[in-house]
């Protein structure tokens, strides 16, 4: 009846409804063979697909397009979790949804191979009119032939395009509904009940009795792995010691949810992060919550277990990460998180060491006890990166010279790990690198300013690029890195002392005088007597700063009242009071021998000695003389390389004319180096080595050293000394006769206001004062000679009597030019 029914199927049709027998198919087979031949591709416009009847070799195609199919949605939906950010369970239910199409496949072929069957055999009966037993069927058979009718191939193929679409559309309200914040899936930030700019403190974990060191371990596991995110930003251990503090409770206190709690608010962190280790067997289960700081509602929570203690790391990584997601972050950036067990360890005794060391250094203070303790993480696993970059940290913060060349080195190695570090850290170890051992500002900053990007809230990383930058002469730039420093932590003595330095060494002292005063109000602990110090110094109010130190020199504190003994040597040295200068210079170094069991440097001690009896007194036959008995007494090659300071010796000989001693003793301390010492060293030693060719006469080299030496490899300015440059420069075209050119250097040198001059001043600030009076008396400008060689009479009023000659004939000059005047 159709009149799209092709002609060979009408005809057939026909022939089996004739009356006349000879025009019937003789059989069902008969019937089917004709089926196929109008069905057949070359039929045109047959109305039978091929699938219908294909037999054993359809199915194989079925199977194979399956298995295409299946392997190609498992790749997609891994790469879409990967590249889009879809949930994990994503890979796992495709698969799933996939695996349940086999059956349907396998039924489908099973249905046309029955049915198939059935239509070719010719059925026989009994004589009761059943069929035989040869052509009965069974159950399945039963069901198969029923089903015939509605299993086809093309059915098939359209049940598991519209199983993996209704698959998607589960995922995609999934996604819609986490993004709005609906519902169990919905993220807290996107319901509002977080904000990325909030932060979050993490509480010790409640474990069983016995073991109470794994409560903080898994504690800092957790804070490791949600430091990762960039939707929450979390409270750093020195915070919570500060509100302790605040709180007047010992820095011992455990800090569970309930104090957690009263120290977010008291910080303004929005909510807190606890937990609980249960046992159960040998293994246990972790739970996670996340509760709201103010109101203590849990907002999360997750539970799992690990069969072992074993398993404990990975299943915090587990769980940390589901309570990241919760929160909102970013499904693609917490699937690109580096496991847990890659940025710390896979061993929970280093992460228990780790633990109890950062424990000492950021609560207690006990920097000692904190390097052995991350050593001992080390030792159990020597691909610790975080432990290196906290064991430098701590070894920094002890001060002296083998320490921080054992900080380096810490350093140096934790860079080379820096892949097993997390991003934050990984940038802020690139920055200590590129600082520290392998000086290039330009890196550095470029380091420390990622790290910011990737979380503002963190201050020591927004200090540190403040230093560097500051250290490049960016002011601005270091003052901006300052105060984001100060918003996370406006008290924070060490970010306050820094941005006051900068102040000082930039002369902006009223602002100085403001920080200091924030310190002092609020009784912040800090250094603030050496800082005005320096200050006073910088302004060339020596009265002031010489009050300053006398009145800490008998202090009860033994650390101030070293260091303020030390700034008399200085202040005295200065002054051109030497003999006070050796005199107090002895006292410091008992005090220090008893204090700290460190007896003074020796080439240090020697280089002091014969700067002021050869170069200051001109007495160069003695000032080598004591040269020769340091060495003599301490053969470099004997010495610790970390108390090595025989280029200082080298420098002192330089000064007094003898250059090839100086060349042979600093070759013989150079080669002692290996490559990151001298980058480490690098500004120093190309100085030192101007120094050695202006002393030879060189002045040209000299200059091309000095100009070097005020670049880090980056082509930034090098950190350390802004005015010395201007010094040495000054000083080499005055050796070449360039007066016009040592006049400006020298100049800008004397009149720079810095606080590291201090490492120059005293041995050159006042030969530098009384040869610029020189050097403007002959270019015939009485009054900025007149300036200089009272400045220097100021300076040396007071000098030891050897000395005052040379005072008396600046005042004679300033008389000389008063009276051309008139």
């Amino acid at each position: 009846k159709r009149s799209d029914a092709p002609p060979e199927l009408a005809s057939l049709v026909m022939q089996c409804l004739a009356k006349e027998p000879e025009s019937r198919p003789a059989s069902a087979t008969e019937l089917l063979h004709r089926l196929d031949a109008v069905a057949s591709p070359s039929s045109a416009g047959s109305a039978m697909s091929p699938i219908l009847l294909g037999g054993k070799s359809m199915l194989l195609r079925a199977l194979a397009i399956y298995a295409g199919a299946f392997l190609a949605v498992g790749i997609l939906a891994r790469a879409a979790i990967v590249a889009i950010g879809l949930p994990d369970w994503v890979f796992p239910g495709s698969l799933i949804v996939m695996a349940l199409g086999l059956p349907v496949i396998l039924f489908t072929g099973y249905t046309q191979y029955v049915a198939r069957r059935a239509a070719s055999a010719t059925p026989t009966f009994t004589p009761g009119g059943t069929p035989s037993q040869a052509v009965a069927r069974g159950t399945l058979a039963t069901i198969a032939i029923r089903a015939s009718p509605h299993m086809s191939w093309q059915r098939t193929a359209r049940g598991g395009i519209v199983a993996i679409a209704g698959f998607m559309l589960l995922v995609a309200a999934f996604m819609v509904l986490r993004a709005l914040g609906i519902g169990p899936a919905g993220s807290l930030l996107a319901a509002g009940t977080l904000s990325a700019s909030d932060r979050v403190l993490v509480a010790a974990f409640d474990t069983p009795d016995g073991d109470p060191s794994l409560g903080p371990t898994i504690a800092e596991a957790v804070r490791t792995n949600l430091s990762q995110s960039d939707a929450v930003h979390v409270v750093q251990a020195s915070a919570i010691a500060a509100a302790l503090e605040q709180m007047q409770r010992p820095d011992s206190t455990r800090v569970d949810l309930a104090i957690a709690r009263e120290i977010a608010q008291r910080i303004g962190a929005k909510a807190v992060v606890s937990g609980s280790l249960v046992p159960a067997g040998s293994g246990y289960i972790v739970t996670a919550r996340l509760v709201a700081a103010q109101s203590g509602n849990e907002l999360a929570s997750f539970h799992e277990s690990a069969r072992d203690a074993g398993e404990l790391i990975a299943t915090v990584d587990h769980l940390t990460r589901e309570l990241r997601s919760r929160i909102g972050e970013s499904l693609k950036s917490v699937q690109a998180t580096p496991r847990l067990d890659r940025v710390t360890t896979a061993s929970l005794d280093a992460l228990r060491s780790y633990t109890a060391g950062l424990h000492a250094n950021d609560v207690v203070g006990d920097y000692a006890g904190a390097v052995e303790h991350f050593r001992d993480a080390i030792q159990r696993d020597s691909a610790f990166a975080m432990a290196y970059v906290q064991m430098a940290y701590s070894l920094m913060a002890q001060g002296g010279r083998a320490r921080n060349d054992q900080a380096n080195s810490a350093i140096a190695t934790a860079y080379r790990l820096r892949s097993r570090l997390p991003d934050r850290e990984r940038y802020n170890v690139e920055g200590a690198y590129f600082t520290g051992v392998y000086r290039d500002a330009r890196k550095a900053i470029d380091a420390f300013r990622h790290a910011v990007e990737l979380d503002s809230t963190s201050l020591d990383a927004a200090n540190s690029l403040a230093v560097v930058l500051e250290g490049a002469r960016r002011y601005p730039a270091a003052d901006s890195a300052y105060r984001l420093a100060l918003q996370n932590d406006s008290l924070n003595g060490t970010v306050i002392g820094n941005l006051a330095g900068m102040y000082s060494q930039t002369g902006n002292h009223a602002a100085f005088d403001s920080l200091i005063a924030v310190l002092v109000n609020n009784r912040v602990p800090y250094p603030t007597a050496t800082l005005v110090f320096r200050d006073r110094w910088a302004q060339e109010k020596f009265d002031a700063a010489e009050e300053l130190a006398r009145g800490d020199e008998n202090s009860s504190n033994p650390g101030e009242a070293l260091v303020a003994q030390q700034e008399l040597v200085q202040i005295a040295q200065l002054r051109g009071r030497l003999r006070e200068a050796e005199l107090r210079s002895g006292r410091h170094d008992a005090t220090l021998l008893r204090l700290r069991g460190d007896s003074a440097n020796p080439f240090n001690r020697a280089f002091n000695q014969a700067w002021m009896e050869g170069v200051i007194r001109g007495n160069s036959e003695r000032a080598i003389a004591v040269l020769d008995d340091a060495i003599a007494a301490s053969p470099p090659a004997t010495v610790p390389l970390e108390r090595d300071q025989s280029h200082l010796v080298a420098y002192a000989y330089a000064q007094l004319g003898e250059v090839a001693t100086a060349r042979k003793i600093l070759g013989a301390y150079e080669a002692r180096l290996d490559s990151m010492q001298r980058i480490e060293q690098y500004e120093f030693l190309t100085r030192l080595h101007g120094i050695i060719a202006l002393n030879a006469g060189n002045t040209d080299s000299a200059v091309v050293y000095f100009r070097q030496a005020d670049l880090d490899p980056g082509g930034l300015p090098t950190y350390n000394c802004s005015e010395c440059t201007s010094l040495f420069l000054g000083l080499a075209f005055d050796r070449a006769g360039r007066t016009d050119s040592a006049r400006t250097y020298l100049t800008k040198y004397a009149d720079l206001t810095g606080m590291s001059r201090l490492t120059f001043d005293p041995k050159y600030l006042g030969p530098v004062l009384f040869r610029l009076g020189e050097l403007y008396e002959g270019a015939k400008d009485a009054r900025r000679a007149t300036e200089y060689y009272g400045r220097f009479i100021d300076l040396w009023n007071k000098a030891d009597p050897e000395l005052q000659e040379r005072v008396s004939v600046a005042r004679s000059r300033i008389d000389g030019l008063n009276r051309a005047a008139r």
